[in-house]
């Protein structure tokens, strides 16, 4: 199952670029470097924030803690309208807490909506690894929402805000919660 979803992703993020790669092609252009200025963007960001990790532990009840970690992600999304682009997303967390460092990978597709609010709100589904934890390597679904306010004085620089689910097997659950700042290409 953990290799269907993550196959599932990896297929839809790589269709959905080539189908806007193919787009990207102008007639009568010996490239498509001008479109891909237009219509591509990407985002990089680095945030602090709180991981909560929660295990079931069967009759037994569940363990949880709550531990600080460091995220650092970026995003490369195609526009497919004024205010609407999509394209994956990726997270690499560090999760220090009880002598251990975890290290949650995510890769998601997302879907982003900028130009309608004073915010850039953007949304996704996609796979999330969970290593360091010991005696197990949890993986399954991530759920992901995001939200960047840009600078006024500098509109490539923002506040960055990011929750996310994930659900994972082994009877682990992972929500992380961060702010930090992103910068816009």
């Amino acid at each position: 199952m953990k290799t269907v979803a993550r196959n599932v992703v990896i297929a839809l993020t790589l269709a959905l670029s080539v189908v806007a790669f193919a787009q990207d092609a102008e007639p009568g252009s010996s490239s498509g470097s001008s479109v891909m200025a237009k219509n591509w963007d990407a985002q990089v960001y680095g945030d602090v924030g709180l991981h909560f990790t929660s295990i079931s532990l069967g009759d037994f009840g569940s363990a949880s803690n709550t531990n600080f970690g460091l995220t650092l992600g970026g995003k490369f999304t195609y526009r497919i309208s004024d205010s609407l682009s999509v394209g994956p997303l990726a997270n690499l967390s560090l999760v220090f807490g009880d002598g251990s460092t975890a290290v949650p990978i995510t890769v998601a597709g997302a879907i982003t909506v900028d130009k309608v609010l004073p915010v850039e709100l953007s949304g996704g589904l996609g796979f999330t690894l969970y290593t360091g934890l010991a005696g197990a390597t949890p993986a399954g679904l991530a759920i992901v929402a995001q939200a960047l306010y840009p600078l006024p004085s500098m509109p490539n620089l923002g506040i960055h805000a990011q929750l996310v689910e994930n659900i994972l097997s082994d009877s682990v659950n992972l929500f992380q919660l961060t702010a930090g700042v992103a910068y816009k290409f």
